[in-house]
């Protein structure tokens, strides 16, 4: 096992697909997105908070830690 806790490679591939939703979605959390000349913020919480709740899942995220 390496020494990071959230190492996808360590990880079933359940869970490693979870952490690059998180990862990803994290990455682009509050972005300020333009299309059409209309510009918003990306939000993902309410993804982010279900993804953090299945990892802490005692399955599926068994030694998985949030940052």
């Amino acid at each position: 096992m390496t020494e990071r806790p959230d190492d996808a490679s360590d990880h079933p591939e359940v869970i490693r697909a979870l952490l690059l939703a998180r990862y990803t979605l994290v990455t682009h959390n509050g972005m300020k997105v333009t299309s059409e000349s209309e510009s918003w913020k990306l939000d993902f919480t309410t993804d982010l908070a279900t993804i953090d709740a299945a990892l802490l899942l005692p399955r599926l995220g068994k030694g998985v830690t949030r940052r």
